[in-house]
């Protein structure tokens, strides 16, 4: 049975995880000048941690798409 189905290029699926990254890492600028310790549970160094896994992954994820467009 389909229920849901979500088609997304990588090339989206970059777009979609830098977007969130760059999110993240202006609520850590926030959280950093007005010096708060967390916001809704999570920390400044989780949200950093956040941003690096979106960053390392869309880097994944556009190397996979050019050895893709090599190989056909």
């Amino acid at each position: 049975m389909r229920v849901f189905t979500l088609m997304l290029r990588r090339c989206q699926v970059v777009k979609l995880l830098l977007g969130l990254a760059s999110v993240a890492y202006a609520v850590r600028i926030v959280l950093g000048i007005t010096d708060t310790v967390d916001l809704y549970g999570i920390t400044p160094g989780g949200l950093l941690e956040f941003v690096l896994v979106a960053i390392f992954t869309s880097v994944a994820l556009l190397i996979w798409d050019i050895r893709d467009r090599q190989v056909r």
